[in-house]
């Protein structure tokens, strides 16, 4: 049987799917342009039927989204529930990270396996604020760092005891990531490939 450190390389040759970087740098870290996004003013005579339709908007957004926790009190939980850790490594300026948001986060079967096997956890690769992982203190650098993220976006997955996983780097199509969180949740991770995985289903 192979250790889950050793079989992490092989998870990623196999999800080979790896979006390019369109050359924006910050802090050493790569990714494709910012995606800007705004909301049209209108009159006052409006106003009071936009803000409802914002907030019946707001709420189908939430319940359409992850729920993002910090790194701190997600490795509380997971290790309380017994469940799994996405960690979402990304940056304002990253249109591949607001195309995730968008397109795979989003999606119903994605949606369904995080919130039933999985802790969400988002990390701005430029936020100043410290994080902690496994009871140590660590900036975002630091962290990204010692967890080889040299790109974003990188999702990361991490069991209740605290040991990454997998790493994948780059865009990952709903399937595939629906896929992908299921094989991580099963039995069959560290025993067989991904695409075993599939075969057999």
């Amino acid at each position: 049987m192979w250790k889950k450190s050793q079989f992490a390389t092989v998870l990623i040759a196999c999800i080979g799917i790896f979006a390019g970087s369109s050359g924006t740098e910050a802090a050493g870290i790569k990714a494709g342009g910012m995606v800007p996004a705004g909301i049209e003013s209108k009159g006052a005579d409006t106003a009071e039927a936009d803000t409802a339709g914002l907030d019946a908007a707001a709420k189908g957004e939430y319940r359409r989204s992850p729920e993002w926790m910090d790194l701190k009190p997600a490795q509380e939980k997971a290790a309380d529930q017994g469940k799994k850790i996405m960690i979402f490594v990304e940056a304002e300026w990253c249109g591949i990270c607001r195309r995730l948001e968008r397109e795979v986060f989003k999606d119903a079967d994605v949606l369904q396996k995080l919130r039933s096997s999985f802790i969400s956890v988002m990390i701005d690769v430029d936020s100043k604020s410290p994080l902690w992982f496994n009871g140590q203190e660590l900036t975002v650098r630091q962290f990204a760092q010692q967890h080889n993220v040299s790109a974003v976006p990188t999702l990361l997955f991490v069991d209740e005891e605290g040991e990454i996983m997998a790493h994948k780097t780059g865009f990952v199509p709903a399937g595939r990531l629906a896929a992908l969180l299921a094989f991580i949740d099963s039995d069959s991770f560290g025993r067989q490939s991904l695409e075993e995985y599939l075969n057999e289903m």
